[in-house]
């Protein structure tokens, strides 16, 4: 028999058996078992059969607790699992991230040594294709990244913070921490924390990431304004700078070729060196600021992860863009 832990583990699930079943698996093989794990689904409709494979898992051992949440965002999902759930002490998963075996008794050995309100949790990205990996090295790099999945975080700090934002698909836990980190919440994201498993993208193909990726930021546009006027006072300076550009020698020279400030093909050379700097940070920097190994970034593969950067800013540029003009309609 295992040692157990006061956390309840809360994971939202699309009804997805066999991506359930690896999640169960990977916590079942946990050093330590939680004392009990609450499945929040929010498919349209619910598949019992494998149920009982679930809680073999735990030899009975482990409290597996269901719940319908039809259609529900990932925000709505740990709300609801966080009314269901039992312990002061809750760890968040989802059927995409796997956590490593210590996982479990790691983090909660790190809640009680830094007496924190919580810990958050960190994730790497894998992949499984050619596309994936150009998709993780360019968006996301192969260092651990802070995440809502795997983190454990007490009950009462939960509610300090408040529930999730439900009708976002995405997005929803950056506003969290962001509320967080507004009224002084203790969450603790240094060193020494267990390391989880991205694995939603490593079967993922150009089209799916178009449409994920789409669907995403046009429900995260929703999220708090500052956020909309940084990204449009982007897309609203680099037109001033291009128009200024393309009137630069008829305002400041009147056409004089004689004049000092006179610049031949001034268009060519802003528009050249603006794309040379959005390739050079896009592509090239922040990955590698990221973790990505720069021999990886500097060879055959660098107009493809440039593409796909391209490709998701500009999804990005026109989800926000639209819910600009659009957002008192």
């Amino acid at each position: 028999m295992k040692p157990h832990v006061p956390v309840s583990i809360i994971i939202p699930s699309q009804d997805d058996s066999a991506a359930l079943l690896e999640q169960l698996t990977a916590l079942s093989i946990q050093t330590v078992w939680p004392i009990e794990v609450v499945i929040i689904n929010t498919a349209t409709s619910s598949d019992e059969s494998s149920r009982p494979k679930f809680e073999s898992l735990f030899l009975g051992q482990v409290s597996l607790r269901t719940a319908e949440a039809s259609e529900a965002f990932p925000g709505a999902a740990r709300n609801r699992g966080i009314e269901l759930s039992s312990s002061e002490i809750i760890g968040y998963l989802d059927t995409q991230t796997i956590p490593d075996a210590d996982w479990l008794e790691q983090t909660y050995a790190l809640l009680q040594r830094t007496n924190s309100d919580g810990i958050v949790g960190s994730c790497r990205f894998v992949g499984g294709t050619f596309f994936s990996w150009l998709l993780i090295d360019g968006l996301f790099g192969r260092e651990p990244i802070n995440t809502f999945p795997g983190s454990l975080f007490k009950r009462a700090a939960f509610y300090k913070v408040g529930l999730m934002l439900e009708r976002v698909r995405a997005g929803e836990d950056n506003e969290w921490f962001q509320r967080a980190a507004l009224i002084y919440v203790d969450f603790f994201k240094g060193p020494g924390r267990s390391l989880c498993e991205y694995r939603g993208f490593k079967n993922l193909g150009f089209s799916e990431f178009v449409k994920k990726w789409n669907r995403n930021y046009v429900s995260a546009a929703r999220l708090p304004q500052y956020k909309l006027i940084y990204e449009f006072n982007i897309v609203v300076w680099f037109l001033v700078l291009l128009g200024l550009a393309l009137n630069w020698n008829s305002i400041f020279a009147d056409w004089d070729v004689s004049s000092p400030l006179y610049f031949p093909h001034v268009t060519k050379i802003v528009l050249g060196f603006s794309l040379a700097g959005y390739l050079f940070l896009r592509a090239i920097y922040l990955p590698v600021r990221r973790g990505t190994q720069l021999v990886n970034l500097l060879s055959y593969r660098l107009p493809f992860i440039f593409a796909v950067v391209l490709t998701a800013d500009l999804i990005k540029a026109r989800a926000f863009l639209s819910r600009f003009i659009f957002r008192g309609r």
